[in-house]
């Protein structure tokens, strides 16, 4: 079942607690919007940030989803290991480091922040803050099947 069915199908309790049920499991853009340099809101299928599910105690790991990739700032070590899919390479979020020198800004932003990307995109996006500091957010293509 859709949350289109249920809007378009459902009524009373029953919906709503079927909808709730639904947004909670999909994890809400609570980091968001996210917005392009023309003020554009961008869709959920190009940019979104979600906190990690609870259920796989990721509730403390909050992902961002950039154009077909997800990755993901997880200061804990709540995913484990996470490694470069080019170079089996181990990854690590970090904070206050350098853009590298082939990085550049998209134009994409959320309070002050900017996601910028570089020539190690397929293992790293950057988070540059309104301070100036650097977030360096690893790749994080893990799944989530509730046991």
């Amino acid at each position: 079942m859709t949350l289109g069915m249920v809007l378009r199908h459902g009524s009373g309790m029953g919906a709503v607690l079927v909808v709730a049920v639904l947004l909670s499991a999909c994890g809400l853009n609570s980091h968001g919007p996210w917005v392009d340099d023309d003020g554009r809101q961008m869709q959920g299928n190009e940019v979104i940030q979600y906190d990690g599910f609870a259920a796989c105690d990721q509730q403390r790991v909050v992902f961002l989803f950039f154009f077909g990739d997800t990755y993901a700032k997880d200061d804990l070590g709540r995913l484990g290991p996470l490694t470069s899919t080019v170079d089996g390479s181990a990854l690590t979020y970090d904070v206050g480091g350098v853009l590298p020198e082939s990085a550049f800004g998209t134009g994409i932003t959320h309070a002050g922040r900017e996601i910028w990307i570089a020539d190690d995109r397929s293992d790293y996006l950057y988070i540059r803050l309104p301070s100036g500091q650097v977030e360096r957010w690893p790749r994080a293509e893990v799944s989530c099947i509730e046991q």
